[in-house]
């Protein structure tokens, strides 16, 4: 095990397939691949690399992950420009992906899904455990999900899934 490059999680470091560059599977963010002049500037970068910035990267390499590419391509420095150049979705957006992400693991009614789970964090954009929190009560008070008796836990209500069909629709 070692810290994610992108978010410090603690990861798994792969065996490397290319010759310039790191693999790695991580909680958050997913699994991926690094260039190693990529690797060089996020080492390089130190306090200057900020959350927004560890948001929108994390995001980026689990929404691959969500479209089937696993690990998603080779990270590369043009790839951290463009991706930290983006701006982070509006709450609501936010909200939805949450709320797709945790339906698309939890297909049956009545299954229940971890609200601590650090990937959570990576689907919603959000910088930290906090936000997500905040965001999983919105997702509570609009009855969409529901916490269950088992600790830390939560399940998607019917009107969730609703929700997701529809937006699934759009």
């Amino acid at each position: 095990m070692t810290e994610c490059i992108i978010c410090d999680e603690q990861a798994k470091l792969l065996p490397n397939i290319h010759i310039d560059g790191d693999r790695f599977k991580c909680p958050r963010c997913g699994a991926f691949e690094i260039s190693g002049s990529l690797v060089a500037v996020l080492r390089q970068k130190g306090t200057e690399y900020t959350a927004d910035q560890v948001a929108k990267l994390s995001s980026w390499v689990r929404y691959q992950n969500m479209r089937g590419e696993i690990p998603c391509k080779m990270l590369t420095v043009a790839d951290y420009d463009y991706i930290t150049a983006m701006p982070i979705p509006e709450i609501s957006d936010r909200i939805n992906r949450l709320l797709a992400f945790v339906a698309g693991c939890q297909p049956s009614l009545g299954q229940t899904f971890n609200m601590k789970d650090p990937a959570l964090i990576a689907v919603s954009y959000s910088k930290n455990g906090v936000e997500v929190d905040r965001l999983l009560h919105s997702l509570i008070e609009s009855c969409l999900i529901a916490k269950t008796d088992r600790e830390d836990h939560a399940e998607i209500t019917p009107a969730g899934y609703m929700r997701c069909e529809e937006l699934h629709a759009r």
